[in-house]
């Protein structure tokens, strides 16, 4: 759950539910914003006027969000298919927990934010996640990949992966204002820079191409308040929120101690927001299939060969039996003393290192 608002723009993100699931909760402000959901869920707006934090999930939508985000669960298991999104569960991982950000599954979310845009009267265009590294590492001409009618778009979103000797891999997000020529470079942990002067000089080109004449130059400093990364794995969650807020003319107003809230509102908007093809809503609360889902009495799809299944994939259901065979042994081994210390002993001649994190793993299984 994540809310933004202004005295300017009233602009609140948030999930939103139906009191015990039973029939919809009024709200007067459905015109706001609402992103393209199906007819029986029309009034379920992912953003409208109100209070930060005013709502928090519903029954129904924490139990799916909990269900989608299981560890325990196949990786494998179909979340999303829909259109040219594909996701599974172990997508939903890179987003959900506190993991990097898959670029998959970031475009999903950009196709949401170029939605967002939409039902805010702008014309957005977003690089896919996986073309912009390659105007680096592979030396292409960035425009060949691009559409002929820029110039016409209100702005232009580049979500770039940065790869950079003796320096951790960071998302960066730069965005072009066509009618204004601005180009905003946002870097997460340099507010008031770019950390990557390739990248700089191929998005400057690209503004030149797009208008020759003189374009300003912004960053996070040029905001009255630009939330930091001060630490974690979570530049690309910043750089979703970044480009939502820019493209619906809403002030940064979010923290970082926000971050694991946001991360799961992201999850739940594409759980309601796409289906699968073929087979519905499976994750919206309101259906009736998330319902069965849940209960146990509608069986989890899996993409097996371009189809879709609900038979578990052998190589599926060979991890799954590998990892709780791994699960018995460690804890038989925790549970018998002897076993373990038998274990330790035999590690210990064998290699140093593997001893430390073998005994180190016991410690705090056994805490």
């Amino acid at each position: 759950m994540c809310v933004f608002a202004s005295e300017q723009c009233k602009f609140t993100v948030r999930p939103f539910y139906r009191l015990e699931n039973h029939g919809a909760v009024p709200c007067v402000s459905l015109q706001d914003h609402e992103y393209g959901t199906p007819d029986e869920a029309t009034d379920h707006p992912y953003a409208f006027s109100g209070e930060k934090w005013e709502k928090d999930l519903g029954p129904l939508q924490e139990k799916l969000l909990k269900y989608v985000l299981d560890k325990s669960l196949p990786a494998a298991e179909l979340i999303v298919k829909d259109d040219n999104i594909c996701l599974t569960r172990e997508d939903l991982w890179s987003l959900g927990l506190n993991q990097c950000m898959e670029s998959t599954i970031g475009n999903a979310c950009f196709k949401i934010i170029r939605e967002a845009a939409q039902k805010h009267g702008k014309d957005v265009y977003i690089a896919d996640m996986y073309v912009v590294p390659t105007w680096k590492t592979m030396n292409v001409d960035p425009l060949s990949s691009l559409p002929n009618n820029l110039c016409s778009k209100d702005a232009i979103l580049f979500p770039a992966w940065s790869m950079q000797q003796n320096q951790l891999d960071h998302y960066l997000l730069c965005v072009l204002l066509v009618v204004e020529r601005e180009i905003i470079f946002l870097d997460s942990v340099l507010p008031g820079g770019f950390g990557d002067d390739s990248y700089k000089t191929i998005f400057r080109h690209i503004a030149g191409q797009i208008d020759p004449r003189p374009w300003t130059e912004k960053t996070g400093r040029s905001f009255d308040h630009f939330p930091q990364q001060t630490s974690g794995n979570y530049c690309g969650i910043l750089i979703l929120i970044y480009a939502l807020c820019i493209c619906t003319n809403t002030p940064f107003i979010f923290t970082e101690n926000d971050v694991p809230l946001i991360r799961q509102w992201w999850c739940i908007l594409l759980m309601e927001r796409f289906q699968i093809e073929g087979h519905g809503q499976r994750f919206a609360f309101w259906t009736d299939k998330a319902s069965r889902l849940l209960q146990g009495t509608l069986q989890p799809l899996f993409r097996v060969s371009r189809s879709i299944t609900s038979d578990i994939p052998p190589h599926v259901q060979t991890m799954v039996n590998r990892t709780a065979q791994e699960k018995k042994l460690v804890d038989f081994a925790v549970q018998d003393h002897g076993v373990r210390q038998h274990l330790l002993v035999c590690l210990s001649h064998i290699n140093n290192v593997c001893y430390l994190q073998f005994a180190h793993c016991f410690t705090i299984t056994v805490l």
